[in-house]
């Protein structure tokens, strides 16, 4: 049943996102956790300790790459190693926090077909309008095997 589940969530929510980025080039500069849109110091990275499934199976190392406030909202961008022996499609789950460490905006990050020890990325993006600095983690990984 939980993969029944599975199969149809993930190709329902891989069209709802399919028209919410339309810029998917990575430039490797990405803004500082405290600068705010249109700046771009160093970037914005946070660690995620592997994840586990129910049946505490390794699924990845995620770290944020991107954490930029854009007119439309937040986009984060994260990259994702695949410690595990099969190939594997993740969903992350990336929010952003304000200076105060309040969460302000939210994006579900999906990743596609990352081989065994191999690492992948991609980028959502919040769908309301957030102002002033914010800095990016990654706070749920879930995956399955392909």
């Amino acid at each position: 049943m939980k993969r029944s589940t599975i199969c149809v969530a993930l190709p329902l929510a891989l069209l709802s996102l399919a028209g919410c980025s339309s810029d998917n080039s990575a430039t490797g500069a990405s803004p500082a956790p405290n600068a705010t849109a249109g700046e771009s110091p160093a970037p914005a990275v946070a660690d995620h300790t592997p994840g586990q499934t129910p049946g505490n199976a390794d699924q990845g190392d995620a770290k944020v790459t991107k954490c930029e406030v854009t007119p439309n909202g937040v986009e984060i961008a994260v990259d994702i190693k695949n410690t595990t022996e099969q190939k594997r499609m993740y969903i992350l789950t990336g929010v952003a926090y304000d200076s105060d460490k309040k969460p302000v905006a939210s994006a579900a990050v999906m990743v596609d077909a990352v081989d065994p020890g191999a690492s992948g990325s991609g980028t959502g993006r919040s769908t309301g309008a957030v102002e002033g600095d914010v800095i990016c983690e990654v706070t749920q990984i879930e995956s399955m095997p392909q």
